[in-house]
Formats: structure tokens, sequence, C-alpha cells
């Protein structure tokens, strides 16, 4: 199979028409103005959801939509393996992905390289490689289109931002003054940072467990020389427990979008910084059990006691939330479309609800089943696509595009 992409009208695709699915850390920061910012995060955690110039709503379980799924064939397809392994994909989840430009081109990242398809899924051109020379990557964290139809791309490992034409080629690449942790960039090439949780920090250094802390921190746009242009809110980021607070933070057609599980709301702020729009969703509650949080703990958290035998260290409660948070991850297609997915567990399949900007509810998706693919996931979705990545019966990753219906 020549997986370089494929345009997917029929049987070739090998598919079936049967199946559907659904800075407080800025130096000199003194500890009297730590002490005042973390009495205002307090307070601003435990008050309603309003705020001065936003909207707020709520999204009920009884507001999920309608069900949507997927075509019987998918619209394009790409990876899958090739005679030729610069075709195929990474097959590691977090750096593989694929959006469509505004001119109607796809953008495919990998690890350490991108490749342009025009409309038809004909392969134009492939960009960058593995290195450090310019335009050379190591770990891709995402590419986003600029408003000139630049395209930049972030990378995590070197800190660095590269520049390329529209059509490719490379124009510069600058190194970034601060960490490279989250999707998206302003469509003037300013990027999403946070500062350091320096409460983490101190716990820390004191040598004591950092379980069941609650850790805050404060998002910033700069630019890539690290100037701050805008400061956001400080915001939860990360408690350290099993079933772990998970934080999403996107940047998208210059809307910095933001949702955490722990308090499942989302967030959506202006380019020059305030809050505009803050909708919660309130997930069917479902009590954590200590039998739950074990289920959740990877296999290295057993001990192996003798040739035979394997215990498992009982499970510490104290920093685990009393519900399964009712949102687990959440992503954001370039059309705006907001995908917010239910908490991930061991052993259960992921539902989406899809969300117009406004919060109102367009419907939702259950991660299929396609046959001849296994580890199906969603790597970006719009209002009326998907793009979903799988592994192939020969074990090589794919990226399948399908129009959503209802």
């Amino acid at each position: 199979m020549n997986g370089s992409s494929a345009r997917c009208d029929g049987a070739p695709c090998g598919m079936s028409a049967s199946w559907s699915a659904t800075d407080a850390c800025a130096p000199g920061f003194s500890p009297a103005r730590w002490l005042a910012l973390l009495v205002v995060t307090a307070f601003a955690a435990c008050a309603p959801a309003i705020s001065v110039g936003a909207q707020s709503s709520r999204v009920s379980p009884d507001a999920r939509g309608e069900g949507l799924s997927v075509a019987a064939t998918p619209i394009r397809r790409f990876g899958g393996l090739s005679d030729d392994p610069a075709n195929e994909l990474s097959k590691d989840p977090d750096v593989v992905d694929a959006q469509r430009l505004t001119d109607g081109r796809w953008l495919i990242t990998d690890r350490d390289h991108l490749k342009l398809y025009d409309r038809t899924g004909r392969l134009e051109r492939a960009i960058g490689r593995k290195g450090s020379g310019p335009g050379e990557f190591r770990h891709i964290l995402s590419a986003c289109e600029l408003r000139d139809g630049s395209i930049q791309v972030l990378d995590r490992q070197q800190r660095r931002v590269s520049r390329f034409t529209a059509a490719g080629r490379h124009v510069r690449t600058s190194a970034v003054s601060e960490p490279l942790e989250f999707d998206g960039c302003f469509s003037d090439g300013t990027l999403l940072v946070r500062s350091a949780p320096e409460a983490l920090h101190r716990v820390l250094d004191r040598g004591e467990s950092p379980l069941g802390l609650d850790v805050h921190t404060i998002f910033r746009r700069v630019e890539p020389s690290g100037r701050t242009a805008i400061r956001f809110d400080s915001l939860p980021f990360e408690t350290f427990s099993v079933l772990r607070r998970r934080v999403s933070a996107v940047v998208r057609r210059d809307t910095f979008y933001y949702a955490e599980s722990y308090r499942p709301e989302v967030r959506v702020y202006s380019p020059q910084g305030p809050l505009v729009r803050r909708f919660s969703i309130t997930a069917e509650q479902r009590p954590v059990t200590e039998a739950l949080v074990r289920a959740q703990r990877s296999e290295t958290g057993r001990r192996i006691v003798g040739a035979d035998e394997v215990r498992t260290p009982p499970v510490n409660m104290s920093g685990e939330p009393k519900m399964v948070p009712g949102l687990g991850l959440m992503k954001v297609g370039n059309d705006g479309t907001i995908w917010v997915s239910s908490y991930p567990l061991k052993g259960e399949r992921m539902s989406w609800r899809l969300l117009n900007g406004d919060g109102t509810v367009i419907g939702r998706f259950v991660v299929p089943t396609l046959p001849g693919f296994t580890d199906v996931s969603v790597v970006r979705g719009e209002r009326r696509s998907v793009v979903l990545r799988a592994l192939d019966d020969d074990g090589a990753v794919n990226l399948l595009v399908f129009a959503l219906r209802p």
C-alpha cells in the first residue's frame, strides 16, 4: 500500500460502507506580592462563573446535541505503509497532526518535518528534516498559519521558532527564551507561554510531597524574544494525583481557549487579554472509588515481590477528586469549533461534544471502531469534519479525514 496520500471515495481505502460512529514568577516578585496573588487566586477559584465584560453559560448533560457519525469512507488518507519510509508517519501519538489551510491545502505535521499537500491530496513539498540547523527540527510541537499566509513551526525540544513561506521555503529560525508547551500561535507570530509555578518549586525545595497541591500559573502572550505583550489570567494548571487535572490551552485564529477538568469549563480570551466568554460543562456525576483509581495506575505502580507475586501498593486517596472530572481534553478547529472530551479512563471509549464558539451545542461524537484499524483517536476536529489517527493492519500510522454527518 502506498501511504503518501490517497483520495478515498470508495473501496480502495479498504473501508466498509456498513459501519458508523459517532509572572507570578517575574524577577523581583516579593513574598508579599505572591501572598496577595494567592489570596486573589483563591477568591477567583471560589467565585461564581461570571466576569466583567464576559458572557457566562452552562452546558447541561441533557444538552449534548444529536449524535454525529463519520461517513463510510474517508475524504483523505495520509500515512500508512509505503515503499518510501519518508512517506510514513511517526508512531508518537503526540506529534502527528493534520490541518487544512485557508487556501484548501493540507499541512501534515510529524516529529521532525512537515508535508504540504494540495487540495486533491497530492504531495507538493516536504518541509524541514531532523537536525539542529536552520529550518531543521528535533520535536515539533505545532505549526500554525499566520495572517500573511506564512507557516510558523514551534520546536519544543530546541526552543526555536521557524518561519516558512506559504510555498514552504525557509525564511528564518529564531531561538525562544520560554519553554514551548501549547498548541498554536497568534496570527502575528506571538506565542502562548506560562509562568513557572513558584508554589510548586517551594514545596519541592522543602522536600515535601506535592500530592494534592493545586498549582496555578499565569498565561502570557509573548514575542519570540520573550518580551511579554499581553498577560492573561492566573489559572489552575496542575494537581498531583492519579486522576490529575487536565488542562488544555490552545490558540486558534487569534483567540486563546482554556479548559480544565476539575472545574469543567471553557474560557475564551481575546488576543488583547480580556476574558470574553466562559461556559461550564456539567457531566454525569460519578464517584471516584479506590478501585477506579487503582485501575488507572500504570504498571509502573506495581511492585514485584517474588518470582510469581506482584503486589499493588495501596491507593492514597487524599489527593484524588471526589467525583470523576467532567472534562478531559479540548481541541479547537481552525473554524473555531470547540471539541471537549469525556475524562479519559482506561478501558472506556472516549466521547466528544462539539460546541460553537458561544458554547451552544452542535452535537456529540463517540470515537468509532474502524474495520482494519486499531488505536483510533481524534487528532483535530471542525464542525463538518474530523481527523482520526489510527494504526492499520501493518502497524503503520494513518491520518484519516472524515466528513461528519448527523
